[in-house]
């Protein structure tokens, strides 16, 4: 650790430095070790720029520490599969042993709690691998229409879905795949709730700095109390719903699309989610 009143002057060696130095020397990657070594080499880069006079390198340390937070994320994948797809394997080997036998009502009795509770966590693993990989990568350009039309052609649904969005609209800058499956998380949402009819707006407003984009639905609507929190991860107002869906929503639209996120009145019923998008910068001609 650094001595507070000189930075740069020397370190004392604490227990977690310690550890951290271990890490280090550990011959195979464990989540721990990869973090050591990604704060080492933030601190070197670090206290090599300021040796040299200039600003810490941001992106230098950012770029590093996006690529070991993947690093970790596959290691922590690979862990959790190899734990449950065995035991996944063999409840299915279980489950066909029980046929006929006197606890097969028994042991169905337990399958719906099971299973798609082993099913969500591997989803969840694959999605957190997805996103810490993207994170390791720059933010792109895309083209707003495009990704509402593939998001509306992903559901399988008979969801009756209309989009009014002009063709000219700027683009917007963040991970393309991760805001179609905020969109498509939106009309699974609305579905799941009753709703029969989703319209989709978008249009550019007065400032052409934002885009609007609304996505309304003929369910039940929400709750004036609930509009909030449903975007908490946890909370779900569906029974048996995982209340992952909007979270994720909320997280792509604010944290990667530097957005804003929320669920409105409705005047005719149904519920309302209005999303604000800055648009990618243009770069000057």
């Amino acid at each position: 650790m650094n001595d507070l009143s000189d930075p740069y002057s020397g370190y004392r060696l604490l227990n977690e430095g310690k550890r951290l130095l271990e890490a280090l020397l550990t011959p195979t990657e464990t989540p721990f070790s990869v973090l050591a070594a990604t704060l080492s080499q933030d601190e070197s880069l670090t206290a090599l720029e300021k040796e040299g006079g200039g600003r810490p390198g941001l992106d230098m340390v950012f770029n590093s520490s996006a690529i070991a937070t993947a690093r970790q994320a596959r290691l922590v994948v690979h862990e959790i599969r190899n734990a449950l797809i065995p035991a996944q394997i063999a409840l299915g080997s279980l489950y066909s042993s029980v046929v006929g036998s006197q606890v097969e009502a028994e042991v169905a009795r337990f399958r719906p709690r099971i299973d798609p509770g082993i099913d969500r966590a591997l989803k969840f693993v694959t999605d957190l691998l997805k996103t810490s990989e993207l994170a390791a990568r720059a933010p792109e350009g895309f083209d707003v229409l495009r990704v509402l039309a593939d998001a509306v052609a992903s559901v399988a649904t008979s969801l009756r879905t209309q989009l009014h969005v002009a063709p000219d609209l700027p683009s917007l800058s963040g991970y393309r795949e991760r805001f179609v499956l905020a969109i498509v998380n939106l009309l699974r949402n609305a579905e799941q709730a009753g709703a029969k009819q989703v319209v989709i707006d978008c249009i550019l407003e007065d400032n052409q700095r934002n885009l609007l984009l609304t996505v309304d639905d003929d369910g039940p609507g929400v709750r004036p109390e609930d509009r909030e929190r449903i975007f908490q991860r946890g909370i779900s107002l569906r029974s048996g719903g995982a209340g992952e869906g909007l979270a994720l929503v909320k997280e792509v639209v604010e944290i990667e699309l530097h957005g804003k996120v929320a669920c409105v009145d409705k005047p005719d019923g149904g519920a309302r989610f209005r999303m604000r998008l800055p648009v990618a910068e243009r770069t000057p001609r």
